[in-house]
Formats: structure tokens, C-alpha cells, sequence
């Protein structure tokens, strides 16, 4: 039984689509609509259309009847998007609940060839997500001030996580084609517990992020085990050789300064990337601070040796997440393990030796 739609069934409609109601039932919704602006908006209706009319074709209220295999609500929600275009974003930003909202439309413009629709709805993920450290940073101060316990913003929050779950946006992004949310999403579910998960009974207080743990394969947590551990290679390794160059060296003797304490701050910052969850916070936070050294010159110096260390640390996440293909690793003499970039290493059935032996084939690598 097929049942009209009470707005997207146009009069002067020259074509109809059918869809279940639900996959299972016998109703249908029947939508009548314009072969012209689906074609516009779709290459797939834009070829389907063009091909010739057969004789003995279905047709409904004397228009062509197409039987689509998707569901009413969805094929509903894709109409709209084109009938009654918004200025508008297709949800609310920074909600938990994006990926349930969009996942369906994803999935239908990647079937039609809906290219301007992908491209809007990428756009919005990306504002969740950045692809750039400049809008990450912005990003951060944006949360920072909605979940400010000494504000009155944190109100407007509730008491689980309501703000975007990594987990869900990694399983989109897998699921609908869209890698440049991965790194984003990657690195902060680096930063979070996994004691903390949306689902479970711990509440944290103050207020915390969390993650949708059990959304995660097991290659997805090898994946953050080897990224977490590149990221603190690379913060390790450029903060214990900042303040040796030659320049900094000239400037001591020439200058009279005593470069020591420069040293002494970097070392200090090191050891904070070590045991801190979040390099990329700690860093920009000594990058802001005002007194760092009473040496004007190494002041500058290490403020932007680590500027240096958060956009390398970024383009690391970058390249954790985006490269692919078979490599092996050489573990041990003789020994190897064959992984798929990034890295789908068994690092349970590992020694430590054996992790340190990837470790630092992994850093060379990258």
C-alpha cells in the first residue's frame, strides 16, 4: 500500500519515487517530484533519467514511478535538503548527536553522486574536527569557554558529555568515506581516559570529555597506541635538541647569556610533554606565557622552537592517520611483522624490547 507524502508530492511533478517505510513493511511513501532538479543536484538521477522510457515502465498518477531501495524517512530527509535549502547548518555545531543525524544523508549522497551535498555536510564535520592547527586552537578556546566551571556557560552543558565523540566521528569517517576528520578525532581520543566512556556509570567530576570506547575496533586502539607513541617521540626528541644549536650557542658567548636556564626550561617542558595526555595544550600554554626566561632573546627562541614542535606534532597525527600500504617491520633478527599502515601491530603479543625495536622504526620511518 503507497501512501502520498504531505509536502514533497508536487502537482506538477514529473516523476515518482517510491520507498518503504520501513525495511520489512508493506507501506510505502510515494514522493512526486522534478526530474530537472534531481538531476541538477545528482549525476546517478541525472543518467538514470536520460536513458529511454520503456514501454511497459511503472508509472503513478500518470508520472514515471521509480522504486528506490532505500528507506521513506531517509529518501525524505534527502529531499529536503534540496527543496528547502537553508542557510542554516544541517545540525546544531558541537553535539554528540552529528554522526546520527548525517549518517544517512552521507550514505545517500555518496550513492547518488550528491557532490554539493557531501561537500556542505564535510564542511560542518570539519568545524567539529579541524584540519588545520590554527582552527584546532580555535576550536579549543571555543569548548574551553562553553565548559569554563567558574562561568555561566557551563550551564548550557549537561552533566554526561554532550559535546562530539571521537569514536563515533572515527566510525563515520570510516563508514562514509571522510578522512580528514581522522586526525582530529584520533588526537583527542588520545587525550581521553578509558575509564571515561559516555555509556558506562563513571561519572567524572568537574565536568570531562569522553569517548564511546566500545565504537572502536582493535585496530583502531593499535592505531592510537602507535600514534600516542610517535607523537611523544617527536615533542621528545625536538625539545632535547632545541637550545644545542649553533645560534643559540653563538648567542650565549657574544650576548653573555647564561644558557643554562634555557636548557634547563626545556628540559622542563620535555617532562611535561612526558606525562602529560594532551602535548599540544601544554605546549600552547608555555608558547602564551609571559615570563619564560629573564633573557629576552632565548624567551623568543623557545617560544618558537615550540610553535615548531606543535605544527610538526600535527603534521605527525596527519601522517599517522593518512598513510597507507604494506610495510614490514623488522622486530627482531630474522623476525618480522607484517602490518598495514598505520601500523596494525599486535603489541599485546610484544616484549618490550620488541616494542622499543618498532618504536624506533616507526620514528625513522616518519
Amino acid at each position: 500500500m503507497a501512501q502520498r507524502h504531505a509536502s514533497l508530492y508536487f502537482f506538477d511533478g514529473n516523476i515518482a519515487l517510491m520507498a518503504q517505510n520501513y525495511f520489512g513493511e508493506k507501506t510505502s511513501t510515494v514522493f512526486r517530484v522534478h526530474q530537472s532538479i534531481l538531476s541538477l543536484y545528482s549525476s546517478v538521477f541525472a543518467d538514470m533519467l536520460t536513458m529511454p522510457p520503456v514501454r511497459e515502465a511503472e508509472t503513478y498518477d500518470d508520472v514515471p514511478l521509480v522504486c528506490l531501495p532505500d528507506n521513506a524517512e531517509e529518501i525524505e530527509s534527502l529531499l529536503n535538503t534540496i527543496y528547502l535549502p537553508r542557510s542554516a547548518p544541517l545540525y546544531p555545531r558541537l553535539t554528540r548527536c552529528a554522526p546520527d543525524i548525517i549518517y544517512h544523508l552521507l550514505n545517500l549522497s555518496n550513492k547518488y553522486e550528491m557532490n554539493e551535498l557531501r561537500h556542505n555536510i564535510v564542511l560542518q564535520l570539519e568545524a567539529d574536527w579541524p584540519t588545520s592547527l590554527a582552527r584546532w586552537d580555535q576550536l579549543e578556546g571555543e569548548i574551553a569557554a562553553l565548559t569554563d566551571p567558574d562561568g555561566d556557560s557551563m550551564q548550557a552543558l549537561d552533566a554526561e558529555d554532550p559535546l562530539p565523540d571521537p569514536a563515533s566521528a572515527i566510525q563515520l569517517a570510516y563508514q562514509c568515506r571522510i578522512p580528514t576528520i581522522l586526525p582530529a578525532a584520533f588526537y583527542h581520543l588520545s587525550r581521553l581516559s578509558i575509564r571515561r566512556s559516555h555509556n558506562s556509570s563513571y561519572r567524572c567530576k568537574p565536568w570531562r570529555r569522553t569517548a564511546n570506547w566500545g565504537l572502536l575496533t582493535a585496530e583502531d586502539l593499535r592505531r592510537l597506541l602507535i600514534g600516542k607513541e610517535g607523537l611523544l617521540q617527536v615533542a621528545d626528541s625536538m625539545l632535547a635538541t632545541g637550545a644545542s644549536d649553533v645560534e643559540s650557542q653563538t648567542h650565549w658567548v657574544v650576548d653573555r647569556c647564561r644558557g643554562s636556564e634555557q636548557m634547563e626550561v626545556m628540559d622542563t617542558i620535555r617532562k611535561e610533554c612526558q606525562s602529560t595526555p594532551d602535548i599540544l595544550a601544554t605546549l600552547r600554554g608555555r608558547t602564551t606565557m609571559e615570563e619564560l626566561l629573564t633573557c629576552q632573546i632565548c624567551h623568543r627562541r623557545i617560544r618558537d622552537r615550540l610553535k615548531q614542535v606543535r605544527h610538526a606534532i600535527w603534521t605527525k597525527v596527519t601522517r599517522i592517520i593518512s598513510t597507507g600500504g604494506l610495510i614490514k617491520l623488522l622486530v627482531a633478527p630474522g623476525d618480522y611483522v607484517t602490518a598495514q599502515k598505520p601500523f596494525w601491530i599486535d603489541i599485546l603479543a610484544m616484549s618490550s624490547q620488541q616494542c622499543m625495536r618498532v618504536s624506533s622504526i616507526v620514528q625513522c620511518m616518519y
